[in-house]
């Protein structure tokens, strides 16, 4: 009677640790976040009606995130655009969501291993806490709905998990409300059935629970997330005119670029591929293109799975277990292959692995055990989560410099309300990071908007934005005469850009850009008498005012 009471302080003391591993790990980075889709969010939530900003009006992006809106419009009421209270709650999701993936491999891993399922499942989330490749969804606030995600994933899981066991119908109910929350979330649900009958055929078959077990819960659990899943992809259509959410159809090809991003995702997650020098990325992303290596790598796929099929009957318990976890982690994997691959950077678009990287770490854990054994264990998974940290203290150091350097810029801003605000040269991002960018609406004046209280109502335009590599990047002026000024940058080996893309020129009512050199410099031509601007350009986390009375000589 009292194993339970037990059990469940154990799982309690499990959550402390992993939330104070991640709070340690991240209080660098405790003040960084507040960038990229932030301050469009913010403005979003702030300035439209309740139901706008849940149905995302005004959005191009084909995705039904009613469920996740709400969530995150609720504490947006909280917590307001605070960056303390946003990032202990999201050390928090993430603690839950490595602590609920604890719970159910030692679960299912105790079932089919008798002991050390706890050991494997404890090691797996824990790798998933310390990796580098989650800090852009732990850091970054708009990354919430990743957070979301996996933890509707998880939820889901356990309920059939818990089904399987107990036959309670509560547990269908409960799995099915929150599978349908699910379908207007991230759209990593698009995996959950697949999950769930996997699951279920595995404690059916290799569990022993038997086919009467197995036809209740297809029933009461694959069934009704077909038909919901159905009913999303009908809202979707009739809403979005598309079949597939938030990338459409066009992104999802069998091509080289697409099926060359497995073995380079690999490369990411399990090698620390992001932190190689550019060159050596580079090698391995050209190699990786190849068709030798793809038909070697999708040949060896083919033939694990002729494997399995073949020798599934005689594999142990944990065999299988693995080969479950497997292609879970494939099915993570293959969602992505059509999403945009960061082959530049650290951190930058890391958040699409997220749900991935969960799978494959347990698995990893649980392969690593099922060959060594106890000690050659706990001394690669020892050296391997040492390794991990090195790597999640050198990202957050990253995010903690950027931090400092918008969060300097947006503090220290001189505006003078009575003139056109141009700012020359806004940091985008550090080496991967994101930071302030640009748009034609003015990403720093909304970024500004969201975080201080007093509010910018005169015109500040993002003229140009640019790549750090170092803290101290930044550039310098030279005025040719009353209206035409070059800007360019002090270093070599970072470029200019515009909303994200390389920059080109373009001109509005106020004054015109010829982009000479996207790689150093481009010369501003004003529309308007030079004392009608305030024109700013940065070098690290400060400003620096240009001086219209000093012609032809460079102003650092």
């Amino acid at each position: 009677m009292i194993r339970p009471h037990k059990d469940g302080n154990k799982n309690f003391l499990v959550f402390l640790l992993y939330w104070a591993i991640l709070f340690i790990l991240y209080l660098p980075a405790a003040k960084a976040g507040r960038v990229g889709d932030f301050p469009g969010w913010v403005n979003a939530l702030t300035s439209r009606s309740f139901m706008d900003y849940v149905n995302r009006k005004g959005s191009g992006i084909p995705s039904l995130y009613q469920f996740t809106q709400v969530v995150s419009y609720f504490f947006y009421q909280l917590f307001g655009a605070n960056a303390w209270l946003w990032h202990l709650l999201y050390i928090t999701l993430q603690a839950l969501n490595a602590w609920l993936l604890f719970v159910f491999f030692k679960r299912l891993l105790s079932g089919a291993l008798t002991d050390n399922g706890v050991k494997i499942s404890f090691t797996g989330a824990l790798l998933f806490c310390l990796c580098p490749h989650i800090s852009e969804v732990v850091v970054w606030e708009p990354s919430f709905h990743y957070l979301l995600g996996l933890l509707l994933m998880l939820a889901v899981l356990l309920c059939t998990q818990k089904f399987m066991n107990t036959q309670s119908a509560k547990y269908a109910w409960l799995g099915g409300i929150i599978f349908f929350l699910s379908t207007y979330s991230l759209e990593v649900f698009y995996l959950t059935p697949l999950f769930v009958a996997l699951l279920v055929i595995f404690y059916s078959f290799t569990l022993n629970y038997g086919k009467a077990v197995l036809k209740k819960s297809l029933l009461y659990f694959t069934l009704p997330q077909v038909i919901l899943f159905l009913v999303h992809l009908s809202v979707l259509q009739a809403i979005y005119h598309e079949s597939v959410a938030h990338i459409g159809t066009v992104a999802i090809q069998l091509n080289t670029v697409n099926l060359s991003k497995l073995p380079k995702y690999i490369f990411h997650i399990l090698f620390f591929g992001r932190f190689f020098p550019d060159a050596i990325r580079a090698k391995v992303y050209h190699f990786c293109e190849s068709g030798v290596v793809l038909s070697f790598v999708y040949s060896l796929l083919a033939l694990t799975f002729i494997y399995i099929a073949a020798r599934y009957r005689q594999m142990k318990k944990n065999g299988k277990a693995a080969m479950l976890l497997f292609a879970w982690a494939l099915l993570s994997l293959i969602l992505i292959l059509p999403l945009w691959f960061p082959d530049t950077g650290v951190v930058i678009y890391d958040r699409y692995t997220y749900v991935a990287d969960a799978f494959i770490y347990m698995f990893l854990s649980l392969w690593l055990h099922n060959i060594f054994g106890k000690k050659v264990y706990l001394v690669i998974i020892a050296l391997y989560a040492l390794l991990n940290i090195r790597y999640t203290h050198r990202v957050n150091a990253y995010w903690q410099q950027s931090a400092q350097i918008v969060n300097k810029l947006v503090s220290t801003f001189p505006n003078d309300t009575s003139k056109k605000v141009l700012l020359l040269d806004l940091p985008e991002c550090l080496d991967g990071v994101q930071m302030v960018g640009t748009r034609d609406d003015g990403e720093f004046r909304m970024m500004y908007n969201a975080i201080m209280p007093k509010k910018i109502t005169n015109p500040v335009y993002d003229v140009e934005a640019f790549y750090l590599k170092n803290i101290t990047d930044g550039a310098h002026v030279m005025v040719i005469n009353d209206s035409v000024l070059h800007v360019t940058l002090n270093q070599w080996g970072t470029w200019w850009l515009y909303y994200g893309y390389g920059a080109t020129s373009y001109e509005n009512a106020d004054f015109k850009v010829n982009m000479i050199d996207e790689g150093h410099w481009y010369e501003l031509t004003l529309k308007h008498p030079a004392i009608e601007y305030l024109l700013l350009y940065s070098v690290g986390d400060t400003w620096n005012t240009v001086d219209w009375s000093k012609k032809n000589v460079e102003q650092y």
